[in-house]
Parts: structure tokens; sequence; C-alpha cells
């Protein structure tokens, strides 16, 4: 099935007024449920910070956020998750009648927390608990063991380039389908649902480019609305709108 799909059997059958995702060996406080669902009040969506350990349990010298230079945001933040996500699985609860409007998950999308926390922040409004409520573990043995095996062969360099460009290619559909999902949304505003249309005209129209200016202008015109999650609006701006040939060449 998936990751996506595997969790969307998982939601189907549940049954409780709220809903935590747990993903696989990541811990969770003892206290995490009962936080949340106290400080969750009107919000669709509350999640937390994280804390990220390593295979054998120690803690990393750089949180979740300063290992990617982003933020959390809270409120009405549906624009600021469309690019990007500060917002994991683990670390979130939300109330059950969300599912009504996240299932089934839109074919070909990246990840699914990432569109439920879209759905929380269009429906209603997300909500930031900053206390560390559970930790998150890497596994960077596996990314060490890819790098050596990369090292094995003497075509390894046109490898990885094929592997990097299929990796690339892959992200823009994933985006270009969340993108498609979106402009279907009923539940947006008029406004909105014009101002996302035209993001994923513009994105579609022009992804092949080096850099798709038309873009930038657009999503620049908003303000920080787009990229609220990054630290460095422009640097964000710039990685938004790095066409497929400009990932491809960089």
């Amino acid at each position: 099935l998936g990751l996506a799909r595997n969790f969307e059997q998982a939601l189907r059958h549940c049954s409780g007024d709220f809903i935590a995702l747990c993903d696989q060996d990541d811990i969770w406080f003892p206290e995490k449920i009962g936080r949340l669902v106290d400080q969750l009040g009107a919000a669709a969506l509350i999640y937390t910070p994280v804390q990220m350990i390593d295979e054998d349990s120690n803690p990393a010298e750089l949180d979740f956020y300063a290992r990617r230079d982003i933020q959390p945001v809270q409120g009405k933040c549906a624009k600021a998750l469309l690019f990007d996500n500060c917002i994991l699985g683990h670390t979130m609860l939300f109330k059950r009648e969300l599912l009504e409007s996240a299932l089934p998950f839109p074919e070909g999308i990246r990840a699914h927390d990432q569109w439920i926390s879209i759905l929380a922040a269009t429906i209603g409004e997300i909500k930031f608990h900053n206390q560390v409520l559970s930790q998150y573990r890497m596994h960077e043995s596996n990314a060490a063991l890819k790098n050596r095996e990369k090292k094995k062969s003497s075509s390894g360099f046109f490898r990885r380039r094929a592997d990097r460009n299929q990796r690339i290619r892959k992200k823009y559909q994933q985006q270009q389908a969340l993108l498609n999902a979106l402009c279907g949304l009923t539940l947006l505003s008029k406004e909105d649902q014009i101002l996302f249309r035209s993001v994923a005209q513009t994105y579609s129209a022009f992804y092949r480019v080096t850099r798709n200016r038309r873009l930038y202008d657009l999503l620049e015109k908003e303000g920080d609305d787009f990229v609220a999650i990054s630290k460095n609006r422009e640097k964000a701006l710039r990685k938004i709108c790095r066409g497929y040939w400009g990932g491809i060449f960089r």
C-alpha cells in the first residue's frame, strides 16, 4: 500500500473523538495525549516540537527546526504548508471530524501529514504547543550504507545522477498532485480558490525552466504567506521557484 495508504486505512478505523498518529519506533512521552487534548481548545489540530535522537536514543545536537532552518506556524496557515511542512505526523493530534474532508488522501501526494495539516488550517485553525512531547529517531546508518554502496561501482556517478534526476522529477509530480488536489477543494474561500488555481497553473506551465519567474512574482505578492515556515524568505522563494532544469543542473 505504501506509507500514506497504510495510514489512510488505519484512519478509516478510528472511532475516537481525537486522533494521534504513531510512526514506527518514534517515542511518545506518557503525558503527550492528555496534554494535547487539554490544550487543543477550538483548534482543529495541535502539534508540538520534537526532539531528534539517534539509533541509540542519544539526543541530536540540533532539533528538527534548526536542522532545516524552519520555524513552526499556527492559525489559518494553509498557504505556508503548501510548499513545505513543519508538522511531523507523530507530533500532531486532531479532531476526528477532520477526516471527513481529509479522506481519501489525494493520489500522488508526497506526505499524508502535510495534507492533514493543510486541511486543518483550511477548515479551522492549527495550534502550536511549544513543549517537546515526543522523540524522532534518525537512522543515519542507512544513509551511510547508501554512501558506501555508491562508491563500489566506477559507474556510480552516472547512477547517482540518474537517481537524483528521478527524485527531482518525482518531487515535482508530487507537488503538482498536491496543488491539483487543493484546487478541487470546495472548502476554500473563492479568493483562495482563484489564488491556488493560479499557483497550480503557473507551477505546471513553467516547471521545466531553470527558474520559474512567474511563480516567484505570484508568490512574492502574497508577502510571507507561502514562506512563513522558512527563516529565510528569499532562500525559500528561490527554492520553491527553482524549475526542473534548475534542480537538475544546480
